[in-house]
């Protein structure tokens, strides 16, 4: 089917044309040689491919350029048009860090300051319709703080936080690259944004399944904050002053690639064979 000979999935008659040819199940019309029906004005005819074989030299580079790079060969012994005949087994996998550290100093008997500063990154991978991308989740953080204690008294305490925090994720499909989208010329239609060069997205029906390219950012997300608090015990009652302050600087964006879109049936992980439909719809 990759070099598009669909003549083992040709079907029964199903019946006749105008012409009284006969016509069978999941035949592949040639659409250059659709021409006016003389039987039927405001009809059109159309021949099909001889054998049920499209013409390599009439196959679309960049449909073929797609199949070879998301689609996998068959793995199951199953016949020709059989559904599923691929499967495997996909995993989920996490990579995960995560530190942090901090120093405390007694400056003195009434004076103290702390440092503090954590970090955390993680990465997941899921399995998709395919062995041949994953859905990523990454997910970065770190922080920063510095506080300053002064105890005028016992009942009088003075704390000064400062402190700064970094946000960074990104939650999408495993993208199709720049030298992949560049060889379809599909980066003139979807752009790289923010280093990212997604891929068309391909959704199927009738059983067969596409595959996936979307990205989202979270980020990133950074700002300071600073606190300012005094605190005072009188008797029985305690008064607390403070002041904040805090800036937040965000960028979030998302991004889909798209080129063909049909009513879609999501695949089951034994993912049946789309060569036939993907070589079709991309034609």
């Amino acid at each position: 089917m990759r070099n598009g000979d669909f003549s083992g999935v040709i079907g029964g008659q199903v019946g006749t044309d105008s012409l009284g040819r006969p016509e069978f199940a999941n035949e592949i019309y040639d659409p250059l040689t659709s021409r006016p029906n003389p039987a039927h004005p405001g009809e059109y005819l159309r021949d099909p491919f001889s054998d049920n074989t499209i013409p390599t030299d009439r196959l679309s580079p960049a449909a073929l350029a797609i199949i070879n790079k998301y689609y996998p060969l068959p793995n199951l012994a199953v016949p020709e048009g059989t559904l599923p005949n691929y499967e495997f087994t996909g995993n989920t996998s996490t990579a995960s860090d995560s530190f942090g550290l901090r120093i405390d100093h007694n400056i003195g008997a009434n004076d103290s300051v702390f440092l503090r500063f954590s970090r955390t990154n993680q990465h997941v991978d899921n399995p998709e319709d395919f062995s041949t991308y994953t859905h990523e989740l990454t997910n970065f953080a770190q922080e920063g703080e510095a506080a300053y204690t002064h105890i005028f008294d016992p009942r009088t305490i003075l704390e000064f936080h400062a402190g700064y925090t970094y946000s960074n994720w990104l939650w999408g499909d495993t993208p199709a690259g720049l030298s992949f989208i560049d060889q379809i010329n599909f980066a003139n239609a979807v752009p790289p944004r923010n280093g990212i060069a997604l891929g068309p997205e391909v959704s199927l029906s009738n059983g067969y399944g596409g595959f996936s390219q979307f990205a989202a950012l979270g980020g990133p997300i950074d700002g300071p904050d600073l606190h300012l608090d005094l605190t005072k015990v009188i008797g029985n009652h305690t008064l607390s002053a403070g002041y904040l302050y805090y800036h937040i600087r965000s960028n979030t964006n998302g991004a889909m690639g798209r080129q063909i879109s049909r009513k879609q049936q999501r695949p089951k992980m034994l993912c049946p064979d789309r060569r036939a439909t993907a070589l079709r719809a991309f034609y």
